[in-house]
């Protein structure tokens, strides 16, 4: 049974495309701000670890109420550096410090700040009430079948990417980076956020915004400005 749960948030100081995004202001909210609204909307009670190498950012994570209990190493603050091994790094310091790994681990990432609070929600209760899923993870439907996708041969012309079969656009997923959830003991002996027994947690266009670069973020403008009044409150 998954009793103790840990909302893990990763947010590093440098990025070389969008500079400073994490406490760039979207709306009435920095991106930070929108994950702590989402958290507090969804009343899970669960505790928020924020893991970052900026000074910046752990002072607004302190300010969010969030525990910021130590300063990501130099060597995990890097480009090439994976979520996975961010995550592993703060989990070690959550058992060294409180005496036992959690039963499950939220990661929330802060460049999907449309998410809304009933992924969170929906997917903690989707992994709780699965006994044999591994993992949850949010995914957004391919606006197309398989069989519509098609990649450069080596001979340079186009052919399909693949022979799969292909009854619909809903037998085609890819996750969104909005939501994960897995069992710590499989993070841990795994180390992917994305195991074999993973539940997909199926998620609307508008809640899937990643914001990478400048274009993402002028998408996640206009559907903040093209809202109802209301829904992203």
């Amino acid at each position: 049974m998954l009793e103790t749960g840990l909302i893990v948030v990763p947010a590093r100081g440098g990025s070389k495309r969008l500079p400073g995004k994490n406490l760039r202001r979207l709306g009435d909210k920095t991106l930070l701000e929108w994950t702590a609204h989402w958290i507090d909307q969804s009343s899970l009670g669960l505790p928020v670890l924020l893991t970052t190498d900026d000074a910046a950012i752990a002072a607004e994570g302190r300010r969010l109420g969030w525990n910021v209990p130590f300063e990501r190493p130099a060597d995990l603050a890097k480009d090439d550096t994976t979520t996975v091994s961010t995550v592993l790094h703060a989990l070690d310091w959550q058992k060294s410090h409180h005496g036992a790994d959690p039963d499950f681990i939220v990661l929330l990432q802060v460049t999907s700040p449309l998410r809304g609070s009933a992924c969170l929600q929906q997917g903690v209760s989707l992994l709780k009430s699965t006994p044999d899923a591994d993992a949850v993870v949010g995914v957004t439907r391919l606006a197309h079948g398989l069989r519509a996708i098609y990649q450069k041969a080596d001979h340079g012309f186009l052919g399909p990417i693949s022979n799969v079969k292909s009854h619909g656009v809903q037998d085609a997923f890819v996750p969104n980076g909005a939501f994960y959830a897995i069992r710590t003991e499989i993070l841990r002996t795994e180390e992917t956020f994305f195991p074999k027994r993973t539940v997909p947690l199926v998620m609307t266009d508008d809640c899937s915004v990643d914001i990478d670069t400048p274009y993402d973020w002028r998408v996640a403008e206009a559907l903040l400005c093209s809202a109802e009044e209301g829904y992203y409150d």
